[in-house]
């Protein structure tokens, strides 16, 4: 299920509600889920190791340099001739 099924699911079933009291609560568990998420929102890069973090910004400073840069017509080229080679 995607998130624009889940949303639609949930749309039906909030729509099927009747009961005012029923709907609030849900109304406060949705807001305290959502306020929950926004403050355990963590940065992708402190989850990484001290070692893919090391790697990345080597990569970076590479990329400033403009060092071991490759076109994007090649890696495209590259990609299509390797896939050719699985799909036969």
């Amino acid at each position: 299920m995607n998130t624009l099924e889940i949303k639609g699911s949930l749309f039906d079933l909030l729509w099927s509600i009747e009961d005012k009291e029923t709907l609030l609560k849900i109304r406060a568990a949705a807001f305290e889920l959502i306020n929950q998420k926004r403050e355990e929102k963590k940065d992708w890069w402190d989850e990484l190791s001290v070692e893919q973090q090391a790697r990345l910004r080597k990569a970076i400073e590479e990329t400033e340099r403009g060092e071991n840069l490759i076109p994007h017509e090649q890696v495209m080229k590259e990609i299509e001739e390797k896939f050719k080679t699985i799909s036969t």
